[in-house]
């Protein structure tokens, strides 16, 4: 029984001696949904100022 300890062990350091070592991924910046859309909501954003301010300079409303 104690052989059988004694072999595993041994197997197990030359495998740990001879195999690689794991390969870690590269780090991926995380997509979610909450900054998915960050660059289209921008320019949604820019398009509805620009229409609010064509429509104020057409009223003659300025804003304060």
């Amino acid at each position: 029984m104690e052989t059988g300890f004694a072999v595993t062990a041994f197997l197990s350091l030359i495998l740990n001696l001879i195999l690689p070592e794991e390969i870690e991924d590269e780090e991926t910046p995380e997509l979610t949904a909450n900054t998915a859309d960050d660059e289209d909501d921008k320019e949604e954003w820019q398009r509805i100022r620009a229409q609010q301010k064509v429509a104020e300079d057409a009223n003659g409303d300025m804003k304060v």
